[in-house]
């Protein structure tokens, strides 16, 4: 039975968390269809009893409860949290507002809303005893069970704070174009395995414990120096979160853990036909079994 518990300052931990957004959503919109989707496919493959964490607006808050109404009997006894966007976004404004100036790239822009940036501080507001949680877009569809993606936790050095992917075109080449130019020879944007290829946060594994107690990741959020790390690199970023993890992991790369490839199988290939042919397949190379689709940039996702 599914069971809705409105309050975030009061709910029982469970071992696996997930968050998920759904703010200015509404009943059939193409962000609830799509969530309903990845909802389906994770409770598809998996039988470990998830708590889903939702940020919603009032809106928002009806799309899920209409969500699990239909998706019952998928999902094996599922606990739904709330989390109010407009409260989560007070409380973290001072970090928020910090962030946005560098990595928002002009004002209006769909990801230089301040829900794009809330990943980066959850830390400092959800309970000490909930200690890890996987962060997921909408445009995700599961292969397999999320089990095994809550396993590469295990797999974290006391450092990383974080796991995720690395960006699967080379969107990072292009934002650090200006920093390449007068740095030959720098791997900044550069394609995996050696390069600093920059993140993509669709799939994002919060290790909030790890991000509460690393004193470098604290400092730098509290802090200006994302504003100055933008200005050295010359990093004009449009992509919310992804694009200040992708610019701290220059100079702290020890704060992540890689995600293999194949639990963000990012579809998109808009960096194919816009400037980037010749190096395209070596960022957007895979030869791992997909686990996790990513249909990012509204790109069609293969049936189960």
């Amino acid at each position: 039975m599914t069971q809705f518990k409105p309050k975030s300052d009061y709910f029982r931990i469970g071992e696996y968390n997930i968050l998920m957004t759904l703010v200015k959503a509404y009943h059939g919109s193409p962000l609830a269809v799509s969530t309903e989707k990845c909802i389906k496919s994770i409770c598809k493959h998996s039988i470990i009893p998830i708590t889903f964490h939702f940020i919603v607006d009032k809106k928002g808050t009806d799309v899920v409860k209409g969500i699990f109404m239909r998706t019952s009997g998928h999902c094996t006894n599922p606990d739904i949290v709330f989390h109010d966007a407009d409260k989560l976004a007070e409380r973290l404004k001072g970090i928020v507002q910090v962030l946005q100036r560098p990595f928002s790239y002009k004002k209006g822009a769909y990801y230089s809303d301040p829900i794009f940036f809330l990943s980066t501080a959850l830390h400092k507001v959800f309970p000490e005893n909930l200690t890890k949680i996987i962060m997921l877009d909408s445009d995700l569809r599961f292969r397999n069970d999320i089990n095994l993606l809550f396993q590469h936790f295990k797999k974290f050095e006391s450092s990383n704070i974080m796991g995720l992917a690395t960006e699967q075109q080379p969107v990072y080449r292009h934002i650090f174009d200006t920093y390449r130019h007068n740095n030959p020879g720098t791997m900044v944007g550069e394609p995996p395995p050696n390069g600093i290829t920059g993140f993509n946060s669709g799939v994002a594994l919060l290790h909030l414990e790890n991000m509460r107690r690393s004193k470098t990741y604290n400092q730098i959020i509290s802090s200006e120096a994302a504003i100055d790390m933008a200005k050295k690199y010359n990093f004009k970023g449009h992509l919310g979160d992804q694009d200040f993890y992708s610019l701290l992991s220059v100079e702290h790369k020890d704060l992540f853990y890689i995600l293999p490839c194949g639990w963000n199988r990012q579809l998109c290939s808009y960096w194919r036909d816009n400037g980037y042919a010749k190096v395209f397949d070596l960022y957007f190379n895979c030869s791992m079994p997909v686990h996790v689709y990513h249909g990012n940039c509204r790109t069609a996702i293969p049936e189960d």
